[in-house]
């Protein structure tokens, strides 16, 4: 949780989960947050998917001055005209907020212009003393690109990076991983309600030599498989781990003789089919069933068949 504070140099208090690391990349980057975060002024978020723009965004918001104020989260390449338009009302009338763009790059033409009429009519600058809202903004796309190309308004491109950072891939921040892995493991065994006894030095090794395409947010997923997966009071080990890495990353189980039997085989993908297709639908059994192609009362079965009942369900839609 971020505590607010009043120095204007000290590195801020982040989500010890994600938002850390003693990497050069993400000193620097803590660094420069510290020092501008309190201003006030919009900022863009740049970095590859999976990255965590999300938890930096809330991160600065609860840094800076309008940290008691609500913080509004739109997804841009889904809202609506009206939910855009509704946002951008309430967060204004309702006192001030930090308004997050996830994805700002996509936004129509319409809504890019219905942004900048916002920005205009409500004073955004902090100079202006009457920053009553503060426009937090980020991409995974070069926005400088799209702006040459026409694809995206130069004039709130500018308004909208008065402050500009760039969030590290996990690939170029591997020291960060040994300080992630026992959060992000405590966290999923408390969840799941497994007493995982951490992850063994051999897991790590893998873990650290792994590149990680979807960064944070694939080292999230697969910790939480291997948590799932993993029995009580035992600890994390390399069979656990790679069950969706390309074949030149996987390594075979250790003390495994010879093939499993088709069974197990079978069985094992469909556990981490059905573990995937949860967290995708946040628990809604009914989409999780729809994205693997059967009934939910199918799903119900295998689950309870592959002792999968731990899981966090809901279950009504």
């Amino acid at each position: 949780m971020v505590r607010p504070s009043t120095a204007k140099h000290s590195e801020p208090s982040v989500p010890d989960r994600i938002v850390t690391g003693t990497s050069e990349a993400m000193r620097c980057l803590l660094q420069h947050i510290a020092a501008t975060a309190p201003s006030g002024m919009a900022t863009l978020l740049l970095g590859e998917t999976g990255t965590g723009k999300e938890l930096f965004a809330r991160m600065i918001h609860n840094f800076g001055p309008r940290r008691r104020a609500t913080f509004v989260s739109i997804n841009c390449a889904t809202v609506s005209t009206e939910i855009f338009d509704a946002a951008l009302v309430a967060s204004a009338k309702g006192g001030g907020a930090s308004i997050f763009l996830d994805g700002v790059s996509e936004l129509s033409e319409l809504l890019q212009g219905k942004l900048l009429r916002f920005l205009l009519e409500h004073e955004i600058a902090p100079a202006a003393g009457k920053n009553i809202v503060r426009i937090i903004s980020a991409s995974n796309r070069d926005l400088d690109a799209q702006v040459n190309d026409g694809r995206f308004r130069a004039d709130l491109y500018y308004r909208l990076c008065a402050l500009q950072f760039r969030i590290p891939p996990l690939r170029d921040r591997k020291e960060d991983i040994a300080m992630l892995v026992p959060a992000i493991t405590a966290q999923a065994a408390a969840d799941y309600g497994k007493n995982v006894r951490g992850v063994s030095p051999e897991a790590l090794a893998q873990l650290i030599e792994h590149d990680w395409p979807g960064n944070i947010r694939e080292l999230e997923n697969e910790i939480r498989r291997a948590v799932l997966i993993c029995g009580d009071t035992e600890s994390i080990q390399p069979h656990h781990l790679g069950m969706f890495w390309p074949p030149a990353q996987s390594q075979s189980p250790p003390h495994s003789p010879g093939p499993r039997t088709l069974k197990v085989a079978i069985e094992e993908i469909e556990r981490a089919e059905i573990i995937c297709a949860i967290e995708a639908a946040s628990g809604n059994q009914s989409q999780a069933a729809k994205l693997l192609g059967i009934t939910r009362n199918g799903l119900a079965l295998k689950i309870k068949r592959l002792s999968l009942s731990d899981l966090p369900l809901r279950r009504k839609n």
